[in-house]
């Protein structure tokens, strides 16, 4: 169960992330669009080719092999990621980003045509040594960020990316002394130099054979993924001008794939990284783990047909827009070239992106090496038919043959990866259909599709896009064909409403959980300043005498539960009639002892959590279930709070059930159990007296007798008696009053 909650708050922590790498990215993407508009009215286009293309292709070679092969190897589970060995790897990144630097600086400015004579630029060379420069600094955050990723700490990376590499080491490291949470234990244990290289310690061989595996298998990746520019450059197809129309289009093509899929997708591997294990398939997973893999059966599921509505909604809306869009982004230079024919074609390329990176991300993260090694073979099979296609395509029909050969690429990597992900659910439980199916909307949302398709068609032939009017015109028609798709989707595909919803109650319960926290560091800074007044020194792990008794026993229909009403505090009675007995729903009740307060923000933590279940899940919360987040609060805050609590409840797949959290926030299943100061004396009777299957009423009797001799001998116990009855009915309660305690010894 603690994996599947785990995995379960995983995804919220995915989502959140995911939303602000996605704000982030229209920040800076918006600040980029604007000025490549005003650069495009003032430059000449050939120049945009030589910056764009060859330069920028330069960057992402030199930060692609020396960066990429790393991240998809040392991310791993959170129990891995701070090993020394696996960290020395990280930082052999710097290393090798210097390396190639200086290859394919050579390379670009010894070896291939100087540009500056075709377009009149200059400074060429010193401008591709300081791109690659660039690329050597960018890559010493690499290995920080990967440690912070692996340790979940998301926000490090967003943050750090405005401020870039050199912030990246300070907010990193901030971060790290002052890491918050579930974090904080963990990472107080860790030597706080681990995060830096210790050679002397060796390197993860796995790792490093990982590293070069996903090396060998980028090269061909890279290729695939820049083929296009690769070829402008070293075959020379086009000329500058072309280069840089092409440029234009398809950085305004790709805008949905960096803007939301690329977060999107980076997000999606960290999370499958950590959730899956490479090389088996479904149905050799251990049964221990196969609740876990629901909940990542169903984040995949959602991401699928996230992006399938993604690319289906750009190719419907890029048919007709595409010109409009050129026009105001880039004025009569780019449509009177094949930029609105580029950008149709680049729309239908846009929804192969979405499908092939969530997939490969699945994908990539339950491959054996052997299987990323027979990987990189099909993807050099791959690879060579996208040169030949391009080159092909290219002398048919110019700059768009090359997002042809980029279609047919991914329309064979897309194939590819749904092959090995339905191989991977082969065999599997029935209860999990392959989340493959989801790429393929509803019939309503195809239905829909297709007619704003043919209207927006009819629209452009009847207003596109001469006059302010009718270019004003064609749009509203569009925003209001959007619109009704975006509200059939909202309307008929309610599990993608529910997966967007996680993330805002994902967020509500670390809100809670970060002022319970706050509260917590309050109250400890006002004990010392307390303390430097005069008065005795607070220790949050001093034995405090807070007594109290509370007992439990399963019978043959429920549970009963019982516990004395005295809150004490050393020598001290706090309350007669408190009530220690705390219902969390409709059949669940928990028992409190420790800290009234610790006790309560426990409980109400706990309540709330178990309401969003209920809600999500639309049926009662399994008591075991109920007692795992308990148990993960407490086990969480065990150095900070003094909390044990008894989980009772029924449900209808186990009946009655008992579930004790001590205070280090182990858990137990129990048929009988007792809790508090008073447990010693009431510990003897209820084991010696015990019978299972018990009737209510023998079991309220036993009760009852057992609360009674522990209230007769511990001074911090008293007052009246609180029972609970819980059964298929519900909770049934009654008291026993302080006078009439000293009477249940008497019976037999």
């Amino acid at each position: 169960m603690a994996t599947t909650e785990s995995s379960q708050n995983d995804v919220g922590i995915f989502l959140k992330t995911t939303s602000y790498n996605v704000l982030l990215q229209i920040a800076f993407r918006s600040l980029t669009f604007l000025v490549n508009a005003i650069l495009l009215h003032l430059i000449p286009i050939s120049v945009l080719g030589v910056v764009n293309v060859r330069l920028m292709l330069l960057y992402g070679t030199v930060y692609y092999f020396s960066r990429e092969p790393f991240r998809r190897s040392c991310l791993q589970r959170e129990e891995n990621s701070l090993r020394i060995q696996t960290i020395n790897v990280m930082w052999l990144c710097p290393a090798v980003s210097f390396c190639l630097s200086l290859l394919f600086t050579f390379i670009w400015v010894f070896l291939l045509p100087d540009p500056s004579e075709d377009t009149c630029t200059k400074y060429y060379g010193i401008s591709a040594c300081i791109y690659a420069l660039s690329t050597v600094i960018e890559t010493f955050a690499e290995p920080l960020c990967i440690i912070a990723q692996n340790l979940k700490q998301f926000h490090v990376k967003v943050v750090s990316s405005s401020a870039y590499a050199v912030l990246y080491y300070l907010y990193f490291l901030n971060g790290f002394f002052k890491a918050k949470g579930r974090q904080i234990n963990e990472l107080h244990e860790q030597n706080t130099v681990s995060v830096f290289p210790q050679f002397s310690k060796g390197f993860d061989s796995e790792t490093l054979t990982l590293v070069y595996g996903f090396w060998k298998h980028g090269m061909i990746k890279q290729l695939l993924t820049e083929g296009e520019r690769y070829v402008m450059t070293f075959f020379n197809l086009l000329n500058f001008r072309d280069q840089g129309v092409f440029d234009v289009v398809s950085n305004l093509g790709s805008l949905v794939a960096r803007v939301v899929l690329a977060p999107l997708e980076e997000n999606a591997y960290i999370y499958f990284s950590q959730h899956l294990i490479r090389g088996m398939p479904i149905n050799a997973q251990p049964k221990a783990l196969f609740d876990e893999f629901a909940v990542v059966h169903d984040t995949f599921s959602n991401l699928l047909q996230l992006v399938s509505m993604i690319g289906l909604t750009s190719l419907v809306f890029g048919q007709a827009y595409s010109y409009p869009l050129l026009k105001l982004y880039g004025g009569r230079s780019l449509i009177i070239a094949s930029g609105p024919s580029l950008l149709r074609m680049y729309s239908f390329y846009v929804l192969l992106i979405a499908l092939n990176g969530i997939t490969e991300c699945f994908m990539f993260s339950i491959m054996r090496l052997i299987e990323v090694d027979r990987h990189k073979l099909w993807l050099f099979y791959f690879c060579l038919v996208f040169l030949l296609s391009a080159v092909l395509l290219c002398q048919l029909f110019g700059s768009i043959g090359f997002i042809m050969a980029n279609c047919i690429n991914m329309i064979f990597r897309v194939a590819y990866s749904c092959w090995f992900i339905a191989r991977f659910y082969r065999g599997k439980d029935s209860s999990l259909s392959c989340a493959l199916w989801n790429i393929i909307p509803s019939f309503h949302i195809l239905s829909v599709m297709l007619i704003s398709l043919f209207a927006t068609s009819i629209s452009s032939v009847i207003f596109c896009c001469d006059g302010f009017f009718n270019t004003a015109a064609h749009i509203v028609i569009g925003g209001l064909l959007f619109a009704l798709l975006f509200g059939s989707v909202y309307n008929s595909e309610p599990q993608l409403i529910v997966f967007a919803k996680k993330f805002m109650i994902k967020s509500k319960q670390e809100k809670i959980i970060c002022k319970v926290e706050v509260q917590l560091e309050t109250t400890m800074t006002d004990a010392k300043l307390l303390a430097a007044s005069g008065f005795p020194a607070y220790n949050p792990h001093e034995k405090i005498s807070d007594g109290t008794t509370l007992v439990a026993c399963e019978f043959e229909h429920g549970v009963i539960i019982a516990a004395d009403t005295r809150t004490s505090s050393g020598s001290l009675v706090v309350s007669r009639v408190s009530n220690k007995i705390s219902p969390v729903s409709e059949y669940i009740c928990c028992m409190r002892s420790g800290s009234s307060a610790d006790t309560q923000a426990v409980a109400d933590i706990a309540k709330y959590q178990i309401s969003v279940y209920e809600m999500e899940h639309r049926c009662s919360i399994p008591v075991s279930i109920a007692a795992e987040i308990f148990r993960s609060i407490c086990y969480r805050y065990r150095n900070d709070i003094t909390a044990g609590i008894i989980v009772c409840g029924w449900d209808s797949v186990n009946g009655g059930q008992i579930y004790s959290i001590p205070i280090s926030g182990m858990i137990m299943k129990q048929c009988w159990t007792a809790g508090g100061s008073g447990s010693v004396y009431a510990i003897g009777y209820l084991d010696t007296n015990f019978k299972p299957n018990m009737t209510e009423e023998e079991a309220n009797n036993f009760i009852r007798k057992a609360l009674a001799i522990a209230i007769s001998r511990d001074g911090s116990s008293g007052g009246c008696i609180r029972l609970c009855s819980i059964t298929e009915k519900g909770m049934e309660h009654s008291v026993i009053p302080a006078d009439q305690v000293a009477d249940l010894l008497k019976s037999s």
